[in-house]
């Protein structure tokens, strides 16, 4: 019996096939397809360009009817009877254009999950996957709170902004102001929280690569390691062949996934996605004075001096202003608690910013996370470690290391 593995294997067979000519009846259907698909799409295009259009700008068909035909307007009561005859001919007629019928009728629904993800995917890149994975992240580690905070919210937003008895209104302010500055504390510690993002990166590729599995694939098949014969059978061979190129495909993968979080740290995705966060942030806050200072107002309408009938819209110009400890024209703080508030608006503010400066000054120093970086590539390397051992015991082979 050979000492070596890799002498026992049994080589597979080649077949030697004529490459086959692409025929001239299969370039003319991909043609005809073209030109179908392209057809299909101009027409969706108008179709729905023109419901658009009837729903929510004008009649088309009225003001065409009364150009045409000025004394024929109940040529309009036969549009129903049009269409109809229209779908019964398609289908009876045109059985064989029965997709492209349903791609006219559907294409709102596959523009919105085929065609523009499929135009976004140009721009896609592994930063952007690693930036979604943070995101992914930041809301998972507190998600039932989340959801029970943003529940909350709209909860208080709806019963504020109905008709509701005023003494609620001072409660639904407080649990907005809670909510918050709860949202506003979380942001807040996400600045310095890039080791855990980090660590659960390192988390993932640890069970990885210490799961079953991919030990399964860095060890020979066990109807090979226990078989004694002199060559493998060829499904042996090709189970070997298998595990191996698996187990090679992991090593490669981890050490791929090791090079773009380092990327990642190094590239502006962090930077650009804390200034999202808090643009989204800057609204958020401004959102939630607007209906806090609604609901003063509704609780005690002499807080406010208004000239101008109450709108919402009004309060969210004031909302904005205030934070930046700014008036507008119209309306005005005079009661204690209104007052207070844009107070507190006016502290607010620049708080905002000066975090968002923090964290752009904390993206930009790189000391601290590339050591929480490093931290992590280690981690992931030690784990792919040990699955390089034991492919190269179990297939006396040494894959190139990561």
């Amino acid at each position: 019996m050979s000492d070596s593995l890799w002498d026992r294997l049994t080589p597979k067979k080649l077949v030697k096939t004529q490459p086959k000519a692409e025929s001239a009846q299969k370039q003319e259907w991909s043609e005809v397809s073209k030109r179908r698909f392209r057809t299909a799409q101009m027409l969706a295009v108008i179709a729905w360009a023109y419901l658009i259009t009837k729903v929510f700008i004008f009649d088309l068909d009225f003001r065409l009817i009364v150009a045409l035909f000025p004394d024929s307007p109940w040529m309009l009561d036969l549009r129903v009877l049009v269409v109809a005859a229209i779908i019964i001919g398609f289908v009876h007629f045109f059985r064989k254009y029965v997709w492209w019928i349903l791609y006219i009728l559907f294409f709102p629904v596959i523009l919105v999950l085929w065609h523009i993800p499929l135009k976004l995917s140009r721009f896609w890149s592994w930063d952007v996957a690693i930036a979604i994975t943070q995101v992914i992240y930041s809301v998972g580690r507190n998600f039932k709170t989340s959801v029970t905070i943003r529940v909350t919210e709209l909860c208080c937003i709806f019963l504020i902004a109905g008709v509701k008895p005023p003494t609620l209104m001072p409660v639904l302010a407080v649990v907005l102001a809670v909510c918050m500055l709860w949202t506003f504390i979380r942001a807040l510690v996400r600045i310095f929280s890039s080791r855990g993002f980090l660590q659960a990166h390192a988390s993932l590729a640890q069970r990885i690569l210490r799961s079953g599995l991919v030990m399964q694939w860095a060890s020979l098949p066990s109807v090979v390691s226990r078989s004694r014969a002199k060559r493998f059978n060829q499904k042996q061979t090709q189970e070997v062949a298998e595990n191996l190129s698996k187990a090679l495909m992991v090593i490669k993968a981890s050490d791929f996934y090791a090079y773009r979080l380092v990327r990642y740290r190094r590239s502006p995705a962090p930077f650009m996605l804390g200034m999202i966060s808090y643009a989204l942030m800057f609204v958020y806050v401004s959102l939630m004075l607007t209906a806090i200072n609604i609901a003063v107002c509704k609780f005690s309408p002499g807080e406010f001096h208004l000239e101008q009938e109450f709108s919402s819209l009004n309060f969210l110009h004031y909302s904005l202003s205030s934070l930046a400890l700014n008036g507008v024209d119209g309306l005005s703080p005079i009661g204690s608690i209104a007052v207070a508030i844009k107070i507190f608006s006016g502290y607010f503010g620049p708080i905002i910013l000066a975090t968002l400066l923090l964290d752009a000054i904390h993206s930009y120093r790189k000391d601290r996370d590339d050591a929480a970086t490093q931290e992590t590539i280690e981690a992931i390397k030690r784990d792919a470690g040990k699955v390089i051992k034991r492919v190269e015991i179990e297939y006396q082979v040494t894959p190139p290391l990561p």
